[in-house]
C-alpha cells in the first residue's frame, strides 16, 4: 500500500473504465489499467481548473509500446518523468498541449515521451463509424493499433478513443459507454440510405461537440406524412411570390428547394440545422423543410406520452411516428427516435 499509493487516488469508476479498456484493447501483456485511470484523473483535475480565465483542454495518447513510433527519440533517463496528477500542480502544464491539435505522448509504462501534433499519428484511411470532425485525427491515431487516446474537450467532456472509435465519454458527472458502432448501424438501417445516414450522423456529432441543438427528421412516406407534420408555410415545395420589398421567411429558403442533403457542404448543413425548428427530408435526402415547427395531433396532457422534457423532445417523439429522428441536445446528448419511442442515446 505504501509503494502503490496511486491506486487509492481518484474515482473508483475510473478504475473500472481503465480495466475495461485494458482488457478489451490490449494483447494481455500491456496492463495499462492504472495508467489510464491516472490519465483520466489528470484530466478531471484539469476540467476543474482554468488558465488566465479560460477553460482548459488537454489530452494524452497512451501507446502500446515504450517508443515513439513516428519520431525515434529517447528522453534522458535522469530527466524522464511519469504522467501523473502531480503535473497538474505546474502552471505551465496546462499550456503545453490543447488536446485538439497536440497531445502528450506517453509510453505504456507511463513515461512522458513528447508533446506531439495529433495529425502525425493519424493512420491514413477511413473510419468505419463517424466521429466529431475535430477528433477524427484522434480516432485515426488509435485505428489498427492498441493505442488509446484520452482527451478533455473545451466543453469539459472527457472522450476516450480506441480502435478508431469513441468508446467512452464522461459528461454531466457520469461515464457513458458510447457503443457508437452498434448505434450507428441501427440508425443507418432505419434511414435506409447509407450516404444520408452517415452525413446526418456526422453532423449530429459535430453539433453535439459544439453544444448546439438540432433536430433531423427522415420521413418514410413524405406524401402522407409531410402535411400532418409540417405546416404549409414551412414546406419548401410550396411556391411563394414576392409581396413587397422585404422577403418572407418562406422566400428566404427558396434556394433550398429541391436540394439534397448529401450534396450540401457539411458546414452548410450544420448551419441549416442550427436554425430553430426541424430539418425534414425524405429517405433520398431531398430537403422538405428547414427550421420547421413540427405539428402533432396528440395534446400534451399529463397522461400523454408527449408531456415530457422540452419542446425539442416533444417534437422528436411526435415526428418519430413518421420516420427516423435524430435529436441533438445542447448538453451534448444525441438521441434516436423511431415509432414515437426512444431507441438510444449517445
Amino acid at each position: 500500500m505504501l509503494e502503490r499509493g496511486d491506486l487509492f487516488r481518484g474515482a473508483i469508476e475510473d478504475r473500472y473504465v481503465g480495466a475495461f479498456l485494458d482488457a478489451t484493447y490490449a494483447d494481455g501483456s500491456l496492463h495499462r489499467a492504472d495508467l489510464i485511470a491516472t490519465a483520466v484523473e489528470v484530466l478531471r483535475v484539469a476540467a476543474l481548473s482554468s488558465y488566465e480565465n479560460r477553460a482548459i483542454s488537454s489530452g494524452v495518447l497512451v501507446l502500446d509500446g515504450e517508443e515513439d513510433p513516428v519520431r525515434k527519440r529517447h528522453p534522458a533517463v535522469e530527466e524522464a518523468y511519469r504522467y501523473s496528477q502531480s503535473l497538474t500542480g505546474i502552471k505551465s502544464f496546462y499550456r503545453l498541449c490543447d488536446g485538439l491539435h497536440t497531445l502528450f505522448l506517453v509510453s505504456r509504462s507511463g513515461i512522458v515521451l513528447d508533446v506531439v501534433e495529433v495529425d502525425r499519428y493519424a493512420k491514413p484511411g477511413t473510419l468505419e463509424v463517424p466521429c466529431p470532425a475535430a477528433y477524427r485525427p484522434h480516432a485515426l491515431a488509435t485505428a489498427r493499433n492498441r493505442s488509446i487516446c484520452i482527451v478533455l474537450s473545451p466543453s469539459h467532456e472527457i472522450k476516450v478513443f480506441a480502435e478508431g472509435v469513441q468508446v467512452f465519454s464522461f459528461r454531466n458527472a457520469r461515464w457513458h459507454l458510447a457503443d457508437v458502432q452498434a448505434k450507428y448501424e441501427m440508425w443507418a438501417d432505419a434511414v435506409g440510405n447509407v450516404a444520408l445516414a452517415e452525413r446526418l450522423f456526422q453532423t449530429a456529432f459535430d453539433l453535439a461537440d459544439s453544444r448546439e441543438g438540432a433536430l433531423f427528421v427522415v420521413l418514410r412516406s413524405p406524401a402522407a406524412a409531410l402535411s400532418q407534420l409540417v405546416a404549409p408555410a414551412d414546406q419548401l415545395d410550396v411556391l411563394r411570390t414576392a409581396g413587397g420589398d422585404v422577403p418572407t421567411r418562406g422566400q428566404l429558403m427558396y434556394m433550398l428547394r429541391g436540394r439534397n442533403v448529401t450534396e450540401l457542404h457539411p458546414a452548410v448543413l450544420a448551419g441549416l440545422a442550427r436554425t430553430d425548428g426541424a430539418t425534414v427530408m425524405d429517405r433520398a435526402g431531398r430537403l422538405l423543410a428547414v427550421g420547421a415547427i413540427l405539428l402533432h395531433t396528440e395534446p400534451p396532457e399529463p397522461h400523454s406520452n408527449l408531456a415530457v422534457e422540452g419542446a425539442r423532445t416533444t417534437a422528436a417523439m411526435a415526428a418519430g411516428r413518421y420516420g427516423a429522428v435524430l435529436k441533438v441536445s445542447e448538453d451534448g446528448l444525441i438521441t434516436f427516435y423511431e415509432s414515437q419511442e426512444r431507441i438510444w442515446d449517445i
